[in-house]
């Protein structure tokens, strides 16, 4: 009887040696991996980008404003003609007085089909000889006029611009045959204007030039620029603890006389030391816009013993939110600074320097840098690269949390 070969068996047990051999680098790669896996994801890394930030001091405050209340006679609904922050002459009507609101909302209804009705005759009057592509450039200029209008607050230019708009688009509709003409849209405009009581009230006028404001708006009577200038700082902090002061009785608004105005700020004696006669900050009113508009350092009254100071602001920027501010919350700027932001908790200060780690591929590398400016949170860095002392580029990743860290760490 033929024995069985015994080669098999022993080419079976190479195969499996040779496997377990090639397997072995397989699973060192993985363990690295893994390893280094791990390592990263203990690791929190922030990317350092190009920011601006701003020392500033957060107060309390008057606006001082140079005003004159419009007051009328009578009773009844105001419906107003001026619109909040436009300059207007004396004499010029702001509002109008209606003996109700039903009176006042049928002339409203009556102006605005007059002005329709004006338009369109203005179209019509074209015909058709209008240049379409005239036209569309009147429309796209007043937009862009309306545009520049809000912009700059200049209220009346957007009523023009915004009549321009429509005065071009009626033409064109002419123009280009999609309207043969207004004259059955005249006529049907014209008989409801007509319908309409349209009683024009009485018209309530500017005491004086300057800048319009509503009772609506602004409610409360401010302190005069002089009154605000005389007070102590310890004055200063007594009014602001009191209530607000309301309007006189029929009053239509105010006329903000001066496009310049002052804030008089209260802030505490620390505060105070940032302060400097003469330099030029920004100030902005966060709870009614973001904007931040320019302003000068006047005068800081320092009271001592109180531990408070007043610090005067002038400024020269004036539109339909500045005329409606009285008593508000401030957040003034003294100085902006533009860098690197990273987290304040990856600095770290060794002998008197200060460094950041940085993560490139699994290496970690510790960068000497200059700080800027920091609020607490966050840190500026300066973006100008200099060997050895100041080493941290844009979009480098920053570490902000690790442990063990040290230059030239694997991970």
């Amino acid at each position: 009887m033929a024995r069985a070969p015994f080669g098999k068996p022993k080419r079976t047990g190479t195969k499996l040696l040779v496997g377990l051999l090639l397997l072995v680098p397989a699973v060192y790669v993985a363990v690295q991996l893994a390893t280094i896996a791990g390592r990263s994801s203990a690791l929190l890394t922030q990317t350092a980008v190009l920011d601006t930030m701003a020392e500033s001091v957060v107060c309390e405050g008057f606006l001082g404003m140079t005003e004159q209340s419009i007051t009328y006679e009578g009773s009844g609904v105001l419906s107003y003609i001026a619109r909040n922050g436009e300059r207007v002459s004396e004499g010029i009507g702001v509002a109008r007085l209606f003996a109700s609101e039903a009176d006042a909302a049928e002339y409203k209804r009556y102006t605005a089909l007059s002005q329709e009705i004006e338009l369109l005759t203005k179209a019509q009057a074209t015909g058709s000889v209008g240049d379409a592509s005239l036209l569309e450039k009147q429309v796209q200029t007043g937009v862009y006029d309306a545009l520049d209008a809000l912009d700059s607050g200049d209220f009346s230019s957007l009523e023009v611009a915004q009549n321009n708009i429509q005065l071009a688009q009626d033409k064109l509709r002419v123009s280009m045959g999609e309207m043969e003409n207004y004259s059955a849209r005249i006529s049907e405009l014209t008989a409801r204007r007509d319908a309409l009581n349209g009683a024009a009230g009485t018209v309530i006028t500017a005491p004086g030039t300057g800048y319009f404001v509503s009772s609506q708006e602004s409610t409360a009577a401010l302190f005069t620029p002089e009154q605000l200038a005389e007070m102590t700082p310890v004055q200063l902090q007594e009014a602001l603890q009191q209530p607000v002061q309301e309007n006189p009785e029929n009053c239509a608004g105010k006329i903000i006389s001066d496009y310049r105005w002052r804030f008089f700020a209260l802030v505490d004696a620390e505060q105070a030391e940032k302060f400097s006669e003469g330099t030029d900050v920004t100030v902005s009113f966060p709870k009614v816009s973001q904007e931040s508009v320019p302003a000068s350092i006047v005068s800081i009254q320092l009271d001592e013993e109180a531990g408070i100071a007043k610090v005067e602001l002038l400024c020269d920027y004036i539109n339909s939110e500045t005329v409606a501010l009285e008593r508000e919350q401030a957040v003034i700027a003294l100085r902006t600074y533009m860098g690197l932001r990273i987290p304040t908790r990856a600095c770290h200060t060794v002998n008197g320097k200060t460094y950041v780690y940085t993560k490139l591929g699994n290496m970690v590398h510790q960068k000497p840098v200059t700080v800027l400016w920091t609020d607490g949170e966050n840190t500026l860095i300066s973006p100008e690269y200099i060997k050895d002392e100041n080493e941290l580029e844009m979009y480098d990743e920053v570490i902000v949390e690790g442990t063990g860290l040290y230059n030239g760490k694997l991970l």
